[in-house]
């Protein structure tokens, strides 16, 4: 895995007005930003096709220069379009891709190679 922080990430949140959600992300900006790295935060919010219009524009726009991308929840609406997109766009590898929470779309698609990381939140621990 490459450990060199990356130019450009993007912290995908489907629910901007969750106070734990824009946590994770200022948490993830946090530690990227303090490296160099820019940290766009990408409003997914609309449900599963708008989500998956969203991504898709953002690499469009963005293009090389995006090497992270975290999705702040591992849910059909977040996640799932997320995937798609960098799978047609073919993507996966270049960009570390990880999720919050845990799934077994996330298992999987770590176990092909397209996912990093999917984070166990451990929600009895809270």
């Amino acid at each position: 895995m490459n450990s060199t922080p990356p130019k450009r990430a993007a912290f995908a949140i489907h629910n901007l007005g969750h106070v734990g959600l824009n946590n994770r992300c200022r948490g993830f900006t946090d530690v990227l930003e303090e490296k160099g790295t820019i940290v766009d935060k990408l409003d997914v919010s609309g449900g599963a096709t708008e989500a998956e219009q969203k991504v898709k524009s953002y690499l469009t726009a963005r293009g090389t220069d995006v090497e992270a991308f975290f999705t702040a929840g591992c849910n059909p609406n977040v996640f799932d379009p997320a995937l798609k997109v960098f799978k047609d766009e073919k993507v996966t590898g270049r960009i570390r891709f990880v999720t919050a929470d845990t799934c077994l779309v996330a298992f999987d698609a770590i176990e092909k190679g397209e996912v990093i990381a999917a984070i166990d939140q451990q929600p009895y621990l809270q």
